[in-house]
């Protein structure tokens, strides 16, 4: 069988690689947001009925029960959000390092390599491959992220770093020898 190989130029953007850290950083997130919407809304309604003057309730546990459930989703809520913020500063701070390392490289093009087999991305700082089979993508927008050896390494792309249609072929390609992320 002979393998068909297609490689593809990438020119280092600083601003299109800051955009897409950033992006990522937001799409792993936005998970949590749903259940924390619906935490809150259920701690609001477990407050209300806690505080509730209902005679029934004066000389019972339900209220307290009802409170303590309240103000528990609460500090779930403070503390996901406190993990959020500082996670989102660290994580800003180590995009700025890691552009600011890409900047100090001589060599500011990156190559990805594709045949029937493998994937090959090879970067100034370094060099990342694996074969189709451990390899799941999902395309969100403009964005198409690659999850390597089984979601250990997540690298996205953009039509804009691309020339051309070459995006395009590139899609097609990773659509066609990998599966698709859930």
């Amino acid at each position: 069988m002979m393998e068909k190989s297609i490689q593809f130029e990438i020119i280092f953007n600083e601003n299109r690689e800051r955009e897409s850290q950033k992006f990522f950083f937001q799409y792993r997130w936005k998970k949590y947001f749903l259940p924390l919407k619906i935490l809150g809304t259920c701690a609001l309604f477990f407050l209300l009925i806690g505080f509730l003057p209902i005679k029934i309730f004066d000389k019972s546990i339900i209220p307290y029960t009802f409170k303590f459930l309240g103000f528990l989703g609460i500090g779930y809520i403070c503390l996901l959000s406190v993990l959020y913020f500082k996670s989102k500063k660290q994580t800003y701070q180590l995009i700025e390092k890691r552009i600011d390392e890409l900047k100090q490289q001589n060599e500011k093009r990156s190559f990805i390599i594709l045949n029937e087999e493998s994937i090959t991305i090879q970067k100034p700082t370094n060099i990342t491959g694996s074969n189709w089979d451990k390899i799941r993508y999902k395309i969100i927008g403009d964005y198409l992220i690659l999850n390597l050896l089984q979601n250990k390494i997540n690298i996205i792309f953009t039509s804009s770093a691309f020339e051309g249609s070459d995006y395009y072929t590139f899609r097609d390609f990773v659509q066609k020898y990998s599966k698709q992320r859930d």
